[in-house]
C-alpha cells in the first residue's frame, strides 16, 4: 500500500451564522401522509414523476416542506410550468410549536395538493421566503393513453 494521507473536506462556513439563515431543508412529493399527536410526519410513497392519463383533470398528492428560520413571514410555494409560467402559487404561514429560545427553528408543513398540470414536461416547485427563493425541486409530468397510466414514480 502506498503511503496515503487522508484529507477531510471542511466547508468554509461560520456555523453560528449558517444556523440563523432561512433555508429549505426538505421538499417532497408523496402519495400519502399524516401527522401524529407529537408532530411527527409519516410520508408514504415519495416520488418525483407523475404519470397521468391524457385528459385527466388532476392528481391529488401530499406536499411536505421543511424550512429553517422562516417563522416571521409566510413562505410561498410556486409551481412553474415547463415554459417558466406560474401554474399554482399558494402562500402558507408555518408555525413551530414548543419553540425554545436560542435553539434553531425548523418548521414543517404537510398538505394535500390537487395538481392539474396543463401540459407534460418538467415542472419546478419553488419555496420562497421574503421574496427570496430558498430552493426547490423538479416534478416530471408524463401523459399516457393507457387506462392504468395514473401513478407516481421515482
Amino acid at each position: 500500500m502506498a503511503d496515503e494521507t487522508a484529507s477531510v473536506f471542511r466547508p468554509e462556513i461560520d456555523v453560528q451564522e449558517e444556523i440563523k439563515r432561512p433555508r429549505l431543508i426538505a421538499l417532497l412529493f408523496c402519495d400519502w401522509g399524516n401527522q401524529t399527536a407529537d408532530h411527527k410526519h409519516n410520508l408514504i410513497g415519495t416520488f418525483d414523476r407523475l404519470i397521468l392519463r391524457k385528459g385527466r383533470t388532476g392528481h391529488r398528492f401530499y406536499l411536505y416542506v421543511r424550512t429553517a428560520e422562516t417563522l416571521d413571514d409566510p413562505i410561498n410555494i410556486t409551481f412553474f410550468g415547463p415554459g417558466g409560467e406560474t401554474v399554482a402559487g399558494p402562500e402558507y404561514r408555518v408555525t413551530a410549536e414548543d419553540r425554545v429560545p436560542g435553539e434553531p427553528v425548523q418548521p414543517q408543513l404537510m398538505m394535500p395538493f390537487l395538481f392539474a398540470p396543463p401540459v407534460e414536461g418538467i415542472y419546478w416547485v419553488d419555496v420562497s421566503y421574503r421574496r427570496v427563493s430558498l430552493g426547490g425541486a423538479a416534478l416530471i409530468v408524463e401523459f399516457q393513453e393507457e387506462e392504468d397510466a395514473d401513478g407516481t414514480n421515482t
